[in-house]
C-alpha cells in the first residue's frame, strides 16, 4: 500500500503534500530534519492520508494536489487524519528499534 498525505508545518503554517510507501516512517524522516523541502519549518503535523494500492496512483494524486490549490483544499476536507485513526502529531524521535540514517559529516 502506498499513501498521499498532507502534513502542516507548525511553524510556518505551510502544507506539502507528499506520497510514501511507509507513512509513518516518512512522517518520522520529515520531524527529523532529513527531508531538505521541510527540515527548516519543524515540527510537521499530519492533516490529510489516503492510502492507495500502487504507487503509480499515488503518484499521479500527489501531482494532482500539487498543481490546483482548489482540488487540494476539498482533498484535505475529505480526507482529513482524526486521532481515533491512531495518528497523532509526531516528534523528532524514530520508532522503537528504527534506525535513520545520518548524514555524512
Amino acid at each position: 500500500m502506498f499513501s498521499v498525505y498532507a502534513i502542516i508545518s507548525i511553524l510556518s503554517k505551510r502544507i506539502y503534500i507528499g506520497q510514501a510507501r511507509d507513512l509513518e516512517k516518512r512522517l518520522v524522516m520529515h520531524n527529523a530534519g532529513y527531508v531538505k523541502s521541510t527540515k527548516n519549518e519543524l515540527p510537521w503535523e499530519l492533516i490529510s492520508s489516503q492510502e492507495l494500492n500502487s504507487r503509480e496512483e499515488a503518484r499521479y494524486i500527489e501531482f494532482t494536489l500539487k498543481k490546483s490549490l482548489g482540488k487540494r483544499n476539498k482533498w484535505i476536507s475529505e480526507n482529513e487524519a482524526t486521532p481515533s485513526e491512531g495518528f497523532q502529531p509526531i516528534g523528532g524521535s524514530t520508532p522503537e528499534g528504527e534506525r535513520i540514517r545520518t548524514r555524512p559529516s
